[in-house]
This record gives C-alpha cells, structure tokens and sequence, in this order.
C-alpha cells in the first residue's frame, strides 16, 4: 500500500543516524578514493560537507506523512497495527466502497472465466478435430490425449469459476 511505502520510508528517514554537531567529512585517501565520514581521518585533511537537512524526528516524521497523505489523496492511517482484519464499520467510506467495488470487478471477472471455461469445454466436446497455438504461436491440431487434457483443464476451469 502506498500510505506503508510512504511510512517506511519516512521511518527511515527519522531513525537515519543523525548529523550531529560533529558534522559529515570527506576526504581522498592515498590511492585517489573518495571517503565521507562523521570524523575526519587521523592526521588527514578533510573537508567539512554541509548537510541541508538533518534527519526527521518520529512526531515531525508522522506529521510529514500526514501532510504527503494528504497531498497524494490518501486517508492519513491513524491506527498503528497492520491487521486487515478490521470489521467494515471501522473503515472509512472510501475504503468501504473501494473494497465494494473490487469484489463487484473480481466477481464480474468470475464470470467472464466462468463463461469461457464453459464455451471452452463445449467446443472441445463438439468437435474433434481441434487447432491451437503452441509456444511459438503456430498452429497445431491436438491428438486426442492432447484435445483431452484441455477438456480436464476446462473442467477444473468450470469448478474454479462458475458458482
């Protein structure tokens, strides 16, 4: 779910080791590689890097993801537990109609399998010469074991979908 991604993210941005008033260094090392630390090397030179933006803390965290809910259209998630178990009066509005129209889409969708897995075994039935497509999408007639393994796969297709 989108609100999580956000959440995890703005978590680890919260819980990011801090920059702290000993600050973020880079340095080159003997051999030309570049190195960034929060203490500058012994005996080296470093640069101090200046940091924009020190890392969240867990109320301005959740008052940002609160605000990017907002901005993204999103109901801010105000309960802390993951379950999804939650009754339909608990839910919101949205996400009660949202669930009401997933389940009409899922059961349309059951339908239409439902239709062509019969259409499917009614052909296979009907006729005896049967031509399909293989991997490669050319155009082969199935042997009998063939045309009835189809018949058993759109049998299973008939339990799976039709009510």
């Amino acid at each position: 779910m989108l609100t999580e991604r956000l959440w995890t993210m703005l978590l680890m941005m919260a819980l990011a080791p801090g920059v702290s008033g000993s600050g973020i260094y880079k340095w080159t090392d003997a051999q030309g590689n570049i190195h960034y630390g929060e203490r500058p090397p012994a005996g080296g030179n470093a640069q101090s890097v200046k940091v924009d933006k020190a890392p969240l803390s867990p109320d301005e965290a959740e008052m940002e993801l609160e605000k990017l809910s907002i901005k993204a259209g999103l109901e801010p998630d105000d309960d802390d537990d993951d379950d999804d178990d939650d009754d339909d009066d608990e839910r919101t509005p949205t996400r009660q109609e949202d669930d009401k129209q997933a389940r009409a889409e899922e059961a349309q969708q059951r339908e239409r399998n439902c239709e062509i897995a019969r259409d499917n075994l009614e052909r296979l039935e009907r006729y005896r010469r049967v031509i399909s497509q293989d991997e490669d999408g050319n155009a082969v007639r199935l042997d009998d074991d063939g045309r009835a393994a189809r018949m058993e796969q759109a049998r299973q297709h008939i339990a799976e979908f039709c009510d």
